[in-house]
């Protein structure tokens, strides 16, 4: 359930980030705010906000059991090497 509302929701933060700009561009009541700098200003916190807001909730391909996994293969591989040329001084 917690899923499908973020979905909803990040659904309709893209769609209000597309439909904005075009609609600023194209809707004639809506030619003053072209040029407005605290209108443009504030879409851009808006997506700053959204891509945080995405990426916060993106779902991880991995969890910390992988990269402590992955940490350990790591150091066994460098202990492997050190001992490798240790035996030869």
């Amino acid at each position: 359930m917690k899923t499908k509302k973020l979905r909803i929701i990040k659904m309709c933060l893209i769609a209000v980030a597309v439909v904005f700009p075009i609609s600023i561009c194209i809707l004639p009541s809506f030619n003053a705010l072209q040029t407005n700098f605290w209108i443009w200003a504030g879409y851009v916190a808006y997506l700053l906000f959204m891509t945080f807001f995405m990426s916060m909730f993106r779902e991880h391909k991995y969890d910390a059991r992988d990269v402590d996994n992955k940490e350990i293969h790591i150091t066994q591989e460098l202990l492997k090497e050190r001992n490798k040329w240790g035996s030869f001084l």
